[in-house]
């Protein structure tokens, strides 16, 4: 009984590290994705000079899995935008589909939202442009750490279990 216990303790513990490292590769996957998703958007409503429910179908169109939830929900809920200001909306499905990011890269695409729709092609040019500043950077660092980081983390998790279960044996 105490081999069966010992190992569902191993399990537990090296679970929980392949769960650390499957959310930090979500994460690398979502920033690539909204990056990604951003300059479709910034070339739809900038170049193309389409309308923001357009630019939005397309980003969806082309979005990875990571980013599906927040482009179903934002293109549902467009239809209250007179009900309701896109900033609100955009935040709103921004916190509940996307909680990988840490504050300052939800904070950058928190202020992308408020100015798209609202203003000139220019000036939605360069908030598209500040938001992708932003996120360009974390999305190398996070790519770059994403190895080792999964590695650390399955490696410690294992680790860990194997000590807590021979402590227990």
């Amino acid at each position: 009984m105490k081999y069966i216990g010992a190992f569902l303790i191993f399990a537990a513990c090296a679970g929980t590290g392949l769960w650390r490292a499957y959310e930090m590769r979500r994460k690398v996957r979502t920033l690539f994705g909204i990056i990604a998703a951003l300059e479709l958007m910034k070339g739809e409503i900038c170049s193309r000079l389409s309308d923001l429910p357009t630019a939005l179908t397309a980003a969806g169109m082309a979005a990875g899995k990571e980013l599906k939830p927040f482009f179903a929900m934002l293109t549902a809920e467009s239809e209250s935008i007179g009900d309701r200001p896109f900033a609100q909306i955009w935040r709103e499905c921004a916190l509940k589909a996307l909680p990988c990011l840490d504050e300052s890269e939800m904070n950058a695409l928190l202020a992308l939202g408020a100015i798209l729709g609202r203003y000139d092609a220019a000036t939605q040019s360069a908030a598209f442009d500040a938001c992708m500043e932003n996120l360009r950077p974390a999305y190398a660092r996070a790519a770059g750490e994403s190895g080792a980081f999964v590695r650390t983390s399955v490696g410690a998790g294992a680790a860990m279990g194997a000590m807590i279960a021979i402590t227990l044996l």
